[in-house]
């Protein structure tokens, strides 16, 4: 056997002892990688959006955070009759089961 034949048989043997897992990862990766790359000519388009659709006026006088909803009355948060009936009455039905 000559040293070419001796190294590439060496290549197969540890190709051949790497797990289908790793091998289908490095073959995932070795397709996937190169379709998050941009060519040297890539130009990143201008932004046309009018200003009202950014919002920078309201962020402008924006004074605070709003007040963060209770976690354990969410619902009136929708101001919905109808959802609040159906939870009170979920609730109470959980309770009353145990």
């Amino acid at each position: 056997m000559t040293a070419l034949s001796t190294k590439k048989s060496s290549t197969i043997d540890m190709m051949t002892n790497i797990s289908p897992a790793v091998r289908f990862t490095l073959m995932a990766l070795a397709f996937a990688l190169p379709g998050c790359t941009v060519g040297p000519d890539y130009q990143r388009p201008a932004d046309h959006a009018p200003d009202h659709f950014l919002a920078r006026d309201g962020l402008q006088h924006r004074q605070g955070k709003p007040p963060a909803a209770a976690l354990d009355t969410w619902w009136h948060g929708f101001n919905d009759p109808q959802l609040t009936r159906l939870l009170v009455e979920h609730l109470f039905a959980t309770l009353s089961s145990t």
